[in-house]
């Protein structure tokens, strides 16, 4: 072997070593950079289109703000080249959570539930003709049921979102005088970049 031979598998090597360890890093099991904030990570079953099986799985991590379980639950849909750690990125200068929108939605009392697309992440991976906007927009519509039937784990247990929606952009109005307002609500906010 020459030298420009050995210096090219070595350098490859370390480029594989550097992914396999940031993958480590930054993997589904990295803990929610709130601290003090209880978070579970959960596998939801679904399908890719109506009338096919559950035989997918979307990851989902769930987490609550201290004390009483919150009336409002975001759920947060990355972009395409993203993750759920878009929503929770740690700080590269270590110590901070200024880059994570889960510690500053726990911190308003909002829970949130950040999840990996089909065919990115820690969800199932299936062919990738299968992954399109219609089956994305699926998985998402079973997550949402997932969360209105009360089978989404947090820390201490299933929750159940299940009365309302609301838009996390705009505020909640006031009920109408003489009406009972619903006191679960969800709201949805997804990354624009990606």
């Amino acid at each position: 072997m020459d030298m420009t031979t050995t210096w090219t598998r070595r350098m490859l090597a370390n480029v594989a070593l550097g992914l396999i360890l940031l993958g480590a890093l930054l993997g589904p099991g990295t803990q929610a950079l709130a601290a003090g904030r209880g978070c579970q990570d959960n596998l939801i079953a679904v399908a890719l289109a109506p009338g096919l099986p559950r035989n997918q799985q979307v990851f989902a991590r769930l987490c609550l703000p201290e004390g009483p379980p919150p009336a409002t639950v975001q759920l947060l849909v990355h972009g395409i080249t993203y993750t759920h750690l878009h929503w929770d990125f740690p700080d590269p200068t270590g110590g901070t959570a200024r880059y994570s929108y889960v510690n500053a939605a726990l911190e308003a009392g909002f829970a949130t539930l950040a999840m990996d697309r089909i065919g990115g992440g820690a969800s199932s991976h299936p062919l990738g003709a299968l992954v399109t906007i219609e089956s994305n927009a699926y998985v998402v519509h079973q997550v949402v049921q997932a969360l209105r039937a009360g089978s989404v784990r947090g820390p201490a247990g299933a929750l159940g979102f299940s009365r309302r929606w609301c838009s996390s952009a705009t505020p909640t109005a006031p009920s109408p005088p003489g009406t009972r307002r619903p006191t679960t609500r969800m709201s949805m906010a997804s990354s624009s970049a990606g």
